[in-house]
Formats: structure tokens, sequence, C-alpha cells
């Protein structure tokens, strides 16, 4: 087993996501940003996947959507979401060992829905960066090879 630490396709050169849509086009509108990575077999827990790079700390994560889609990728019953910070702030414990579709603000509560992504993550006003990375890390290892498929939606407003 190895540490790895990927990419999803759209952020593999460390930059915003390709074609993300232009907030002002849409007047504060909705943001889908995402890509596709492959795991490998023997990636290991404490590997990470960097699902997207520089989102604006103040856009609001839109809960309840099942877009983050994966392939059965055997005994990873383990996958948080979050930034450096805060690793597992938006989804913690993802099971993916089975195919299927997961909600990638799954950890974000009730009482947190419609705050900006700086608050969810544990940021305060005095402390909160600009721009947030968001990552993907394993908390198990992988035993089989596949694909994982993260969309973020977010409220860009």
């Amino acid at each position: 087993m190895a540490v790895v630490n990927k990419y999803v396709d759209t952020v593999s050169d460390g930059s915003l996501p390709r074609n993300p849509i232009d907030p002002h086009f849409l007047g504060g509108g909705v943001v889908a940003i995402g890509g596709t990575v492959e795991l490998a077999s023997g990636d290991s827990s404490t590997s990470t996947v960097t699902i997207a790079v520089g989102v604006p700390s103040h856009w609001r994560p839109i809960k309840g959507l099942l877009t983050f889609q994966h392939d059965a990728i055997t005994a990873l019953t383990g996958l948080d979401i979050g930034d450096a910070s805060n690793p597992d702030g938006l989804a913690d414990g993802l099971n993916v060992s089975t195919a299927g579709a997961k909600d990638p603000f799954f950890s974000v509560g009730a009482a947190d829905v419609g705050k900006p992504l700086w608050e969810i993550l544990g940021y305060t006003e005095a402390t909160k960066p600009e721009t947030i990375d968001i990552i993907a890390t394993l908390m198990t290892n992988a035993s089989s090879a596949g694909t994982l498929t993260p969309v973020l939606i977010f409220s860009a407003g």
C-alpha cells in the first residue's frame, strides 16, 4: 500500500477547474465544480484527492444532491471531504465500497445549511481565507481500483 496524492482531472495543474459557470453571469447563481479521478488498488489511508482548488469561501454548499458518483472500491469504507484544516467538515466516513452516489456535503448539519463554506469548515470572520481547496481523504485502504467522479454544487451568491 502507498499513500498517494491525486487531483481530479480538471485541477491537475492546481488551478480552478475548467469551465466553471461565472457566478456574475448568473447573478450569483449555481456553480458546479468537479471532475474524475482513478484510484488504484493499493492507495492507502491518508491518501488525498484534490477535488477543487480556489473555491471562493463565501460560496454556499447545496446539500442533499447525490452528486458524488463512484465505482465499487473494495474496502474503501471511509472517505472524508473537507479542507486541510477540517478534512471531514463536509462529509465524514462516506462508504464507497459499493458503487453508487453520495451527497458530498453529507456532514453539513441542518443548522449549517445555507451558511458560507468558510463558516461550515470552522473558520471565523477573522480567520476565513479568501479561497478554499476541497480535498477528499481516504480513511481506509483501497483494495481495488475504481473511479470517483465528485461534483460539488454551490450557490455563488
